[in-house]
Formats: structure tokens, sequence, C-alpha cells
């Protein structure tokens, strides 16, 4: 769709005279200019250009009449800019609406969830019914849809070879106005990121997954720990566990650790506690197939080096901030003399994962605290915490993956490719609550601005409440960070650890504005209320259920299918659900699959009934279409996502349903195939059949890592 020549035709000029946009390496912040054309029957058709390339283009099956605004008159406002693009038709007619973006782009809803609502989720390029939005992740453009009945033509985005990305919907015209909202720079306008620049730089998307030590030892982490912790989480390493990361403990006590010293020194040279020094760390988390991971901080301890000049100081002497002790003054000359050297040594140790911790102290309480007492201005100390965030940067480089702790700090984004949402996570129910609302919360940033951190999962609370959180940060693919001292991994945490790693590459389905007339990480401090009366404590009785519905969309391969995820953050009765609510087609059937309850739920259509759940509980349910003119799968054992990790590649034909998965060598996982004809299976590894009605649940053993499965439709019974 995109094209070098680009250009406007003015239906009042009758000479016709055509002007030739450039291509823009730079999305502008300007409104899209229309040109009107026809094909060879001569029907009429719309073309949108913006920033040199064509990005919607509306075919119009007809030859009849039809008015739309061309000029600027559809711009609404100047800045943020926002475009309205309308067009009508003197009698109904059919068209075809063509969306495309120069690299990645989303199906988004535009309005956020609400009270107790769908939360949409993504995976693999799906087309959500009914989610009337389509962001351009590289232009960083959003468009949306409203005033006439539309469906998507295809369930999923379309990639083309030159990396760009389109999807086409069918509207029916009519006299009343089909409009499209046009808003260029979205999040670093509309949404007030202003540091967002996607063209530029853009997080890394990859899942992550591992074990964090802060939980489990605190500050009396030794050298011994981190290599028990590497040996015990090596037996997670096949099922996508990669990171071991060593938290607050490490440092000597005091930053720097001389009056005359460097802020690096306290951090390159390890406590009495690691007489190996770094290398020893990292050396012992590589043995074990594991990646290391480290914590850092902003502060400063050392007084006399505070009053030297490194710190902010006022009447010539340094004061101290909440939580971030001495300031550091975050001038050009502190960072490269005292912050670089500390991150690019680290880097040479090894270290491929950063957790920048007290960002949120340095930023608040330390140079916000020195604006307050007229110290610096408001630019200046939003200048030296960017400043500050991109010496981290540069110091690790930009492959290494950075954590920036804790909050939304705006000045991180562009930078960083996480966020830590909340603050400190423990075992308590009030945490585990406030892990999952505040991930709610955020997440219509989720993949696009950075990825998010729920924080560290502690296991050792309620096996219940654990499975319910590990569940939600896998499906919900924030990052997924054990920390528990090693005894606590008993059995069936283990296995449950098992079946959500490892955390998945998932972004938003939904964009808008952040709700914040609720209270963030609440909780009480009277120790003796139940879990029931903390929510709804929280909840205001009851009367919020916001997060506790998710829906994730996948595509990959041939297959589509949707998981959704109820978690009782308060008591959930049972209900009954309606399919175009969650972004399903209502008049299509869909075979539903309970994954922790191992069980077929049958097939259904327009809505489905859901379970009473206990405060603390999840449900998972798979819904896969289904159709009688081959096998499906519709569930696994291996991966609460059933399954978007062990299936490799999925190609589904007439009558035939052939698969390649990839697993643990060793283990066995079940994998359910609907049909409504009798199937027969082949496979190159030992596998098992046991038939319930239409259901073929077929158990691979792993001998080798690699497998291949080919269900056939067939009337002859199994081989």
């Amino acid at each position: 769709m995109e094209t070098k020549n680009a250009s406007q035709n003015n239906p009042k000029d009758n000479s016709k005279k055509e002007y030739t946009y450039p291509i823009l390496d730079i999305p502008p912040v300007a409104q899209a200019q229309a040109r009107t054309g026809f094909n060879d029957a001569g029907e009429k058709n719309y073309t949108l250009n913006y920033g040199g390339r064509d990005i919607i283009k509306i075919a119009i099956i007809s030859d009849c009449k039809t008015e739309t605004k061309i000029y600027s008159d559809g711009s609404m406002q100047s800045l943020p800019l926002i475009q309205q693009f309308y067009v009508t038709s003197e009698k109904p007619v059919h068209a075809v609406v063509t969306l495309h973006m120069r690299k990645d782009a989303l199906c988004l809803r535009p309005q956020r969830a609400k009270n107790g609502q769908t939360i949409l989720a993504q995976a693999g390029g799906p087309l959500v019914y009914g989610a009337n939005g389509f962001y351009g992740m590289w232009e960083d453009l959003m468009l949306e849809w409203y005033g006439a009945h539309w469906h998507w033509s295809g369930n999923r985005t379309t990639k083309h070879e030159d990396g760009s990305t389109s999807a086409s919907f069918e509207i029916e015209l009519d006299n009343r106005s089909f409009y499209i909202l046009i808003r260029p720079r979205y999040y670093s306008q509309h949404m007030g990121y202003k540091y967002f620049s996607p063209w530029e730089w853009r997080p890394n998307s990859n899942g992550i997954s591992g074990w964090c030590s802060w939980e489990a030892y605190h500050r009396d982490i030794t050298e011994e720990n981190v290599a028990d912790a590497a040996r015990l989480m090596s037996v997670l390493v096949p099922y996508g566990l990669e990171y071991i990361q060593l938290d607050d403990g490490y440092q000597q006590v005091l930053i720097p650790p001389e009056k005359d010293g460097k802020v690096y020194e306290s951090w390159l040279k390890p406590n009495e506690k690691f007489p190996g020094g770094h290398e020893e760390i990292t050396g012992s988390v590589r043995s074990q197939g594991l990646v290391p991971a480290i914590w850092t901080n902003a502060i400063v301890t050392n007084e006399e080096a505070a009053n030297t000049g490194l710190c902010m100081a006022e009447n010539g002497k340094a004061f101290k901030g909440y939580c971030i002790e001495f300031i550091l003054n975050c001038t050009d000359k502190a960072l490269e003399e005292h912050v670089l050297p500390y991150y690019k040594g680290l880097k040479e140790y090894g270290y491929e994962y950063f957790k920048t911790d007290a960002i949120r102290h340095l930023c608040f309480d330390g140079l916000q605290e020195c604006v307050r007492r007229g110290l610096l201005t408001d630019e200046e100390a939003d200048k030296r915490f960017r400043s500050f965030m991109g010496c981290v940067r540069k110091g690790i480089g930009e492959d290494a993956y950075l954590l920036s702790c804790w909050g939304i700090l705006a000045q991180s984004v562009g930078l960083a490719d996480a966020f830590r949402v909340g603050t400190d996570a423990t075992p308590e129910w009030e945490h585990v609550h406030m892990q999952i609302t505040e991930a709610a919360r955020c997440f219509f940033a989720h993949r696009i601005l950075f990825t998010i951190d729920p924080d560290h999962i502690c296991v050792r609370t309620e096996i219940e409440w654990a499975r319910m959180l590990l569940s939600f940060v896998s499906l919900t693919g924030g990052l997924y960070m054990l920390s528990d001292s090693l005894e606590c991994y008993d059995e069936p945490r283990m296995q449950i650890i098992k079946k959500t790693l490892p955390s998945l590459e998932v972004y938003t389905g939904e964009t808008g504005s952040i709700d914040y007339t609720t209270p963030a990480f609440c909780w009480t401090e009277n120790p003796t209320l139940t879990p029931e009366e903390v929510s709804d404590f929280i909840s205001n009785n009851g009367e919020n259920k916001f997060g506790t519905f998710w829906a994730t969309h996948f595509c990959k391969d041939d297959r589509d299918w949707t998981v959704v995820m109820r978690t009782a953050l308060l008591h959930l009765a049972g209900e009954t659900i309606f399919l175009k609510d969650i972004g399903l087609d209502p008049d299509g059937r869909y075979a539903a699959y309970d994954f922790w309850e191992d069980r077929f739920l049958g097939v259904v259509r327009d809505s489905m009934e859901l379970k009473e759940l206990p405060i603390g509980h999840v449900q998972i349910c798979a819904l896969t279409p289904v159709s009688d003119s081959s096998p499906t799968l519709i569930a696994s054992n291996r991966h609460v996502s059933m399954d978007a990790v062990s299936v490799t590649a999925c190609k589904s034909e007439k009558g035939i349903l052939s698969l390649k998965l990839h697993g643990v060598a060793g283990e066995s996982f079940m994998y359910c195939i609907y049909s409504e004809d009798p199937c027969t299976v082949e496979g190159d590894l030992p596998f098992s059949v046991k038939t319930e009605g239409m259901l073929y649940r077929v158990t691979v053993t792993f001998d080798s890592e690699d497998a291949q499965l080919v269900v056939k439709q067939d009337t002859s019974g199994f081989n």
C-alpha cells in the first residue's frame, strides 16, 4: 500500500495537479492528507497519506454518491493533534477499509476495561472482535473508527515482506457518518509520555523469567547462597527460567567507600560475603545454564563524600532525602566519574539484566525535594533524572535488559525495558492483591512503553494464591521473578511453576487513560483481618472488581485461541459471560477447556458459564474455534496458555492436524484434540491416546526434546 508517489488530488481543481509528499523517517505531528481515486470499474476510493505513506484506504464497492471531509476541516485539535475523517453515502453501500503501518501494528480496543469488564491482552497479532482501534508501533499512531456496522476481514494482522503490517475490515455505509479518528504521537503526546520515540528505540519485548534473591535472603545474601540458588533453579531451565538476579546485600556499606572515593568502587568490589568477587558470582550462575542479573541503586551513604560536591547541598551542607540518603546531584561530571563506570563495570563482569532501584526516591524524594527547597527548577530536576537513566543505559549498552524500579517514571520511558509498577511485594494477601490490581491499572502501556513488572513472586504464600499469581504473570506476559528461600520450593509449588514457565511475549489489547480513582498500594495495618476483610477494605465492600477478568487472544501458525482468566481478588460468584464481551464472535462455535481442572467444558456459542471462585483462586479456560472439517488442538497440560510454548508449529488441512512439539526430555505432556469425526494418531515419539467422546487426549513421552504428531480424521480407528 506504501507508495513513493503519494499524491493529493484537489477535486475542486480541474487541472488535477499532483503533489508528491516525501517519505519521512520521523512520523510528523501533521494531519493525514486525503485523495480521491477510482478503480477500473469506476468505483470510488479514498486514500489517506501520513508522513509520505498511505495508511488508510477506503474502497467503496459502488458508484453511488458519497461525501467526506478532505481538508483541514476535520482536524479537531492542533496539539495533541486529533483529526477526524468521515464518509457518508446517499444509499447503503458496502466498503472495505484497509489499514497499513510501516512496521509492527496492534489491534487495540481504544478504551480501558472498567470495573468488572474484560481486560484484553494479545500475542501473535490477532484481530479481536469488536476492538475498533489499530496502533502503529513505529509511528506511535492511533486510529479509531465509529458510526457503521463493521467486522474484520480476517482473524489476524498481515505481515508483509517489507516488514509492514496491515489489516482490513468491511463496513456498511449509509447516510450516517462513518468516521475515523487519527491521533499522531498517541503515547508521546495524547498520553503524555514525551520521551517516547519508538522510531528511535523500542523496549525489549522478550518474556523474562527468573529468580531474585531479595525475599529469600534480604541483605544477608552470600556468595554460597547465589550458587545454591543457581543449582536448584537449573532444573527449571528446560521450562523457560533464564535469570538469577542478585539483589541488595553484595555492595559495600559506605558508598563511596572513602571521602575522595568513587561511587562505583563500592559496587564493583563486593563486601566480605563475596570473597570471589563478581567473577565468582557470574561464573556460578553461568555454570548452571543461567544468565546473571543484578540489583543496583542510586544511593550515596558516605556523608564525607556527599559534602565534596557529589550530592545536592543547601547552605553548603549535603542533606538526605526519604529512602535515598544523600542525593546524587546527577550533573554530567558526577555521572561520568561515578555512575558510568559503575554500570560499565558490572556489564563487563557478565551481568545482562539490571534492576535499577530507589530511582523513585531519587526522583520524588531527591531531585523534586530540591525543587521544593528552591535549589532546582522543575525542568532541571527532570533533565537530571533523565540524565541519570541515560547514563545507566549507556553503561550497560543497548543489548542489556533494564528494569526501572519503581512506579511509572516517565523519564525512564525510551531507556528502560520494564517498569516495576507497585511497591515491594511479600507473601501477604494485600500484596498479592496489589500486584494484580496495579498491573491491571498500568496495562495500557504493556510492551509498548515498557513491560510490566508486578514485583517478585513469593510462592511460599498460600498455594492457591501462588497459583493465581503465577498464572496471571505468565498469561499477561509480566516479569516472572520468583523470590523465596530454596526450601520453599516443594513439589506442589514446583509443579505450578513448571506449568506457568515461561512468561510470554504478550502485549496489551487495549489502551486509553488510567483510572486513578481507586487507591494505589492500599492495605490495612490491622494484622488480624482475614483476606476477605482485606479485600472488602480495598475493593470498597466488593463493589470494585477491576482486575478480576482477563482475556488473552493468541494467534500462532494455523491456530487461533483465547484464554479467559478470572483472578479472584475477592469472592467471585458464578456467572454467565457473553463471548462478544471477551472479544469473540458470538456466532462462532468454541471448545471450552479448564486448565487447572483439566476438564472439557463442552462446545459453547454466544455465552458460557463460569464457576464460583473463593478468594485467591483462579480459573483458566481456553476457547478455541472448532468446525467439523478438521481435528483441532484445544488444550495442553504443559503450559497455562494451552499451549503457546511447546507447540512450535501447527498446520491444519482438511481432515489433518500436524503438530511439531518441543518438550522437556524425560517428561510427558498431554495434548487434547477435539474432532467430531473418528481420528487416527501418528507420532515419532512414544505416545498414548485416551478417548472421551469427541476428545482425544494424546500423551507424548519426550525421550528427546522434539516430537511430531499427526491426527487424521478417519473411520478405521486408532493405529
